[in-house]
């Protein structure tokens, strides 16, 4: 059985490469609307034990669990998500943060 860290690790990945597949719509201010999505809906997409709160945010709980540990968190994400920064902008983002993570 995978460990918390493995587990949450490989959600990292494979959200990155579900934001650069090209697959999702961007949206704005929801996790999901419709068939656009935010940064953090394509996450809760592919991970749906991932909980959400009002389709709005990521519950503090999902947050510490899959993000806070690769020195991610939810505020940032959705603010560069809101602000026009691209999916592939995101995910060079993210794989940047959790690379230092691992140092």
């Amino acid at each position: 059985m995978l460990g918390v860290y493995s587990m949450s690790k490989q959600v990292i990945i494979d959200w990155v490469a579900a934001l650069r597949s090209g697959q999702y719509q961007q949206g704005e201010q929801q996790l999901r609307h419709g068939d656009k999505f935010c940064c953090l809906g394509v996450l809760r997409d592919i991970c749906p034990m991932i909980e959400s709160h009002d389709n709005k945010y990521l519950t503090e709980e999902s947050n510490a669990q899959f993000l806070k540990p690769f020195g991610l968190d939810q505020c940032p994400l959705s603010r560069m998500n809101d602000s026009e920064v691209t999916f592939l902008e995101i995910a060079d983002y993210i794989e940047r943060k959790v690379n230092e993570s691992d140092n």
